[in-house]
Order: structure tokens, then sequence, then C-alpha cells
């Protein structure tokens, strides 16, 4: 009865440490540079879409310039809202995507207040300074996570550093066993 619960329980520790040791293939370093190009090509791409669109909507060669232009808009403002934060997402960090995010939406919602405001009274006050509030909001948050997305994956290889344990199976030659081995590397 001993030899089947230690057997058990070898079998056991054996196998979760195949599935940790699995786990541990998918952490290796990330680029902090790869990382910065992940949030800078997803707001730029979006972005030129986004002008490439309205440019298009403008001209007179194109059947319906409303259609067209409300969708390039939507285009450029969903890139703007969420490309900054790809970097955050590689480096897996979803709280500062998500963050930057909400703070973009935020922005464009003082954009669409600012809107509100002016629609029947293009002079009325605070709107003008509502809509640069608002510009700036968006303006400041990608800049930020554009520029924070490489300290991001710099702090994952910190964290991911000193995780690294392995328990696997070992061969004893002198007492002729097996044993567990525990391999912790920094």
């Amino acid at each position: 009865m001993i030899k089947m619960i230690g057997i058990t329980l070898i079998v056991s520790l054996l196998l979760s440490s195949q599935a940790w040791a699995g786990e541990n293939e998918d952490l290796r370093p990330l680029s902090p540079r790869t990382a910065t190009a992940f949030s800078v090509y997803g707001t730029l791409v979006p972005t030129a879409l986004c002008i490439t669109g309205l440019s298009v909507a403008a001209s007179d060669s194109y059947g319906d310039p409303g259609k067209a232009g409300a969708v390039a808009l939507v285009a450029g403002f969903v890139g703007l809202w969420f490309g900054p934060g790809l970097g955050y997402l590689y480096a897996h960090h979803p709280w500062g995507f998500w963050r930057g995010a909400l703070i973009r939406v935020g922005g464009a919602g003082a954009m669409v207040g600012a809107f509100a405001i002016t629609w029947d009274d293009p002079d009325a006050s605070g709107g003008w300074e509502l809509f640069l509030g608002g510009a700036a909001i968006i303006a400041g948050s990608a800049i930020y996570d554009i520029a924070m997305a490489g300290k991001s994956a710099r702090q994952y290889n910190r964290e991911i550093a000193y995780r690294k344990v392995d328990i696997s199976p070992v061969y004893f030659q002198e007492e002729k066993t097996l044993g567990l081995g525990l391999s912790i590397k920094f």
C-alpha cells in the first residue's frame, strides 16, 4: 500500500512538473523594441487608413462621401483607442492596455460633448476648449502608452526570470535508484 501511494505521488509530481515545464517554455524574454513597434504600428496604420478614407470621402469621384467619411472616422478612432496599447498586450500587461484605452475613450467622449455643446450654437462657450482638451487627452495617452510599452516588456522579463522552477526525475548512480531533482533558474 505504501508503494502504491509513493508511486501515485511520484507520478502526480512528474505530471505536474511536465505541465509546469510546458508553461515555462512559453515564458521567453520579450523584446522591448517589439512591444514599442506593436504600439507604434497599431496606432499609425489605423490613423493612415482614417486619413486615406477621409481624403477619398472628400473627393468628388466617390459616390456617397458621408458613409465613407463616417467609416474612416470610426476606424481612426478605434485605432487610436486600442492601437497604442498593443505593446502592453504583447508584454502580458492587459491592465495597461485597458487603462489607456479607457482614458482615450474618455477623451473621445469629451470631444463628442464638445460637438453636443456647439451643435446649435457654434459660438457657445467651452465647446472648443472641451474639444481641444479631449484631443489632448487622446494624444497624450497614446504617446504615453507608446513610450511605456518597452518598459512593460522589460518589467515582464524581470518578473519571469525568478519563476523558472523545474522538478524532473533523476537517476542516482551510486544508490541505483530513481528520485526527483529540483532546479531553480535565476
